[in-house]
Parts: C-alpha cells; structure tokens; sequence
C-alpha cells in the first residue's frame, strides 16, 4: 500500500533541550540540515542553532541553547528533506511550536551586583509570583559561566529550599552568573544574567619565620627608548635594573598605514 511522505508529528522535550519530527516514511539523512529546518524564535526571529541527528523517521533536533519556556518558536520544514526512497515532501511546512511550562515564577539575582568585585563567592537571590494562583517553586538550578554565551560552564548546581549558596573552588577572574527555578522537567525562565570580577581576599599577611623578610619585585623602570613615530635601524631600549635575559622574548608588530 503506497503511504505518502510526509509530517506525522512533532513533540518536544523541555528536560533535553529536544524536538522530534516524525515522518511518515524513513528520512534520507543527507536531506537534513540547517538549512532545510530552521527554528527561530517568534517575535525576535533569531535563529535557533542545534544539532541534529536522524534515526529511522523521526528527526531529532538537539539545541544549542536552553530554550525560553512558555514562548512560541516557529519551526520551518523545507520542501527538500526527502524519504530513503527519494520522495521529497509536497510543500514546506511551519508549525508553531511551545515548551510549556508549569513554572512561571522568575529570579533576581540580588548579590552580588552586576559588575561588581567580591572576595567571597556566596550568591543570593530571591523568587517572584508573576501569577498569584501558582506556587513558589523553591527550588532552582544555577550556572556560573566565564563567558556570557554559557557554553563551558565553570559550575552547574541544582538548589533546594534555600535562596543563596556559596561557591568553592574557583579561581580568581570574571564570571557570569544565571539562576532559574525549576522543578523535575519543569523549569521557569533565567534570570538576568549578572557578572562580576572574584578576587580571593590576599590581605591576610604571608606568615615568615623569625630572621626572614618578605622580597618584593619591583616593576622596571624605561630611562630611554626610540623616539615614537620614527623607524631606526635598532631598537635599544635602557632600564633602571640589570636584566636576567633568561626566558626573554621579543615580539615586534609592524603597523602599515
């Protein structure tokens, strides 16, 4: 009995950052891509980005990002995948597409403050209603990131019944900071990310045995230099100390006009 090629299905995955594309038919993986399925979000129309992998006739499209939950997305299926047996579709198709959530609660960082420097990593946030016939979640997971896109995250945490926590374990630098509540497969949307400069409090005075005194590196000082603006033959550069030329190295960049 011939079956036409076509959509059966699409389901979605909150948990897993996944959409499943059932087909009638067996799909040629060769026909999948990013360009043949586009997922972008309604009202921003940015594109999503993902990976994809294709098993029998269900596509699987596996996120890059964390997606925003209560929002539509329209998911864009061009004319060009095509079965195993090299039907392709009769027509694109869009569908709009949810990842409902029973939590809409929301989070607000309150410490530390965007941009701020600590020398102590504990967090603090709060939990707000958006709709007075829902409950608190209480309940939330954390990422802490050293770049703002999230992509290799320093920490991820999930939290239970409390509003704050502190981090151990982290080296000194810039970090950012993300909270959402979520409960089981259910989850509410970030907060706004915050990031802040951790610098480990080095006050504390280095203990030294009797008769030992702390040595200190004192910053070198240029007495004389090539005059800017001008190209000699040599560079000779004069500093106030003798230099170890042990492990030196020299870059030059030249600058075309």
């Amino acid at each position: 009995m011939y079956q036409k090629f076509d959509l059966l299905g699409i389901n979605v995955s909150m948990k897993d950052k996944k959409v499943y594309i059932e087909c009638t038919l067996d799909v040629d993986e060769s026909s999948v891509s990013n360009e043949t399925i586009t997922l972008v979000g309604k009202g921003t129309n940015r594109i999503i980005d993902y990976d994809f992998v294709v098993n029998g006739s269900v596509i699987e499209l596996d996120l890059k990002e964390w997606p925003v939950p209560n929002v539509e997305y329209m998911l864009v299926i061009q004319a060009g995948i095509r079965s195993i047996t090299d039907e392709p579709l009769s027509a694109a198709l869009k569908r709009m597409i949810t990842f409902s959530s029973e939590i809409t609660s929301t989070v607000v960082i309150t410490s530390p403050s965007d941009y701020e420097e600590i020398n102590s990593l504990k967090l603090t946030w709060s939990e707000k209603l958006t709709n007075t016939n829902m409950e608190l979640a209480n309940s939330f997971y954390m990422e802490v990131a050293n770049e703002n896109a999230f992509y290799n995250n320093v920490r991820e945490t999930n939290i239970y019944d409390k509003s704050e926590i502190v981090l151990t374990d982290i080296p000194d630098g810039q970090y950012y900071v993300r909270i959402r509540a979520q409960k089981g497969d259910q989850f509410g949307r970030w907060s706004d990310t915050v990031t802040f400069l951790y610098k480990s409090n080095t006050d504390t005075p280095i203990p030294t045995l009797p008769g030992d005194e702390p040595v200190y590196d004192e910053d070198l000082i240029i007495l004389s230099a090539p005059t800017n603006g001008e190209t000699p033959s040599t560079f000779l550069f004069e500093f106030d100390e003798t230099l170890d030329t042990e492990g030196i190295e020299v870059t030059v960049i030249r600058r075309t006009i």
